[in-house]
């Protein structure tokens, strides 16, 4: 391994540090300020790596999560909107390989939720399904740190859907499966947790 892989890795293994903080917090606005410097290490773990729509995308990401921190509900569509179309944008302009587009791809699961109040039960699923998306780019990329958060970030979702929405699974290998796929897809009664 030469040292320019390892420096990647070790820049992946201090976001992978500060996007799991981010979860630790209660106030929607430090969790966001914990994820600037996160997309800071992010940006360099894929410039070291060749993964250049990667890096813009975390590097637009940064300013794109100090501005909902600072701003007010009111400018959140304005704000979300415009990080959507850069992203678009930067796909037109590098687009390579289908790995290019999966920036893109998360950038609408993890944001689209957003711009409706109180929709938990959205953004968690849209949540897990961004991370199946980083955890496939980071592969690509050998952002082998980012596949790990992706891990932990989707372990942890799981376990507080679960806690927060009250799933009744199964206790043997022939009801586990079907009762998770009724708790992940209950489209009829939604539920939300704090």
């Amino acid at each position: 391994m030469d040292s320019i892989f390892i420096y990647a890795q070790i820049a992946g293994f201090i976001a992978m540090c500060f996007s799991i903080a981010a979860w630790q917090f209660k106030k929607q606005e430090h969790i966001l300020l914990c994820y600037v410097p996160s997309g800071f290490f992010w940006c360099v773990q894929y410039l070291l790596l060749g993964a250049y729509n990667g890096a813009l995308f975390s590097f637009v990401a940064m300013f794109k999560d100090t501005a909902l921190a600072k701003s007010g509900r009111a400018y959140l569509k304005y704000i979300v909107g415009a990080f959507i179309v850069f992203n678009i944008g930067l796909v037109s302009v590098f687009y390579k390989s289908a790995f290019d587009v999966l920036p893109l791809v998360i950038c609408l699961l993890v944001n689209l939720p957003l711009l409706k109040k109180d929709n938990r039960y959205w953004m968690t699923r849209c949540n897990i399904l961004a991370q199946i998306c980083w955890m496939a780019f980071n592969l690509h990329a050998h952002a082998y740190m980012g596949v790990m958060c992706s891990t932990l970030i989707i372990t942890s979702t799981f376990l507080g859907m679960a806690r927060h929405e009250k799933w009744e699974l199964g206790k043997c290998y022939k009801s586990f499966l079907p009762s998770l796929g009724r708790s992940l897809f209950n489209f009829n009664t939604p539920q939300t947790y704090p």
